[in-house]
């Protein structure tokens, strides 16, 4: 080996060392809170907003409880004093997804999210140290000082009653009423399942389980083909992939026109192409119909309302895969609409 040869071995060594080394402190090393989340200087935050809910070991189905909102400054420089003496040893990668190795329903999250102009920095805690942000998890080994956490969760509870505030611009009263549009089983919660621009939701993912009717007529989420359907469910289980094995979802068009215009069209007229992908459609029943074995019900919890004086707005919430999401709306103008919200966007940062 020439001397030239054994110099260039040796840099590549080191740069081996040195990488190895990089790694081995990104993953054993603890991260401290405040210098992970990189916070804003605490003056320019207006408050925290935090949402305790359940969730199902599987990821992506989240069941929301209570949404609470405080601008108690003493409250929000509390949560900066944890951050700074919290150290986050990291635990796996994630997508983004927050989960419980558990059985359903059992397992409890806080998400609080840090309330200023440039973002809402989401966090999310589990009851047994197990800390979410962005695509990675981190644990909190300190016992003592995850109880002071969860002590900490009750007391942002606590304000948010004692104060009757939302996050936004929004009266508390009008942000619960935006909610319930959200609130799962849902058309709006549907509608932003996957990101659009222009209105031009998903149909798939939109209406993933199909469509029925209820007592007066109005489209509800969730509509199946069963054998009771007679020539139906023959004609289905002939044409349709995978019928034989899966349930199959029922979509009338005249349904999801109808749908689209309450939930983002308005009077605005609607192309006439549309078709969800993927879907056989039958002439005779005027339907298409999809066959699949899971669910596609969505769940949104609004972490931000805001609405200006032209009529128009925008909500955020955070997604399934840890994404904040920003959804464009528009309010209805005329005598019969008045306040009625149409959806425009659903942009993931």
């Amino acid at each position: 080996m020439t001397k030239k040869e054994k110099t260039k071995l040796i840099v590549w060594s080191c740069i081996g060392v040195a990488v190895l080394a990089a790694i081995l402190l990104f993953f054993f090393m603890p991260r401290r809170g405040d210098k992970l989340l990189r916070l804003p200087d605490a003056e320019s935050v207006y408050g925290l907003y935090m949402v305790d809910s359940t969730v199902t070991p599987y990821g992506s189905s989240h069941f929301y409880e209570v949404n609470s909102t405080t601008t108690n400054t003493r409250l929000v420089q509390e949560y900066y004093d944890l951050l700074a003496r919290t150290k986050l040893y990291f635990v796996n990668t994630t997508g983004g997804v927050k989960y419980y190795a558990d059985e359903p329903n059992t397992g409890e999250l806080f998400i609080v999210y840090i309330w200023c102009n440039n973002a809402l920095k989401p966090v999310t805690f589990r009851t047994d140290g197990v800390v979410y942000y962005g695509n990675f998890s981190y644990r909190i080994k300190d016992s003592a000082l995850l109880s002071e956490y969860l002590a900490f969760f009750e007391r942002v509870k606590a304000a948010s009653d004692a104060e009757g505030t939302t996050s936004g611009d929004i009266p508390q009263e009008q942000f619960d009423a935006y909610q319930q549009l959200f609130d799962a089983p849902s058309w709006y919660a549907q509608a932003v399942a996957s990101p659009f621009t222009d209105r031009a939701v998903n149909l798939n993912n939109m209406f993933y389980d199909g469509l029925s009717y209820d007592e007066n007529g109005v489209p509800v989420y969730g509509g199946f083909v069963t054998a009771a359907d007679g020539d139906e469910w023959a004609w289905v289980q002939e044409n349709v992939p995978g019928a034989t094995e899966t349930d199959v979802s029922r979509l009338p068009r005249d349904g999801m026109y109808q749908v689209l215009r309450d939930t983002l069209y308005g009077e605005t007229p609607i192309p006439d192409d549309l078709a969800p992908e993927g879907w056989t459609y039958w002439d005779k029943t005027d339907c298409w119909y999809h066959a699949h074995g899971d669910t596609g019900i969505n769940s949104v919890t609004l972490s931000y309302a805001s609405l200006d004086g032209g009529g128009t707005g925008y909500f955020q919430f955070e997604n399934a895969f840890g994404q904040i999401c920003s959804i464009g709306f528009v309010l209805g103008q005329t005598e019969a609409d008045a306040g009625h919200v149409y959806l425009r966007y659903c942009i993931a940062q």
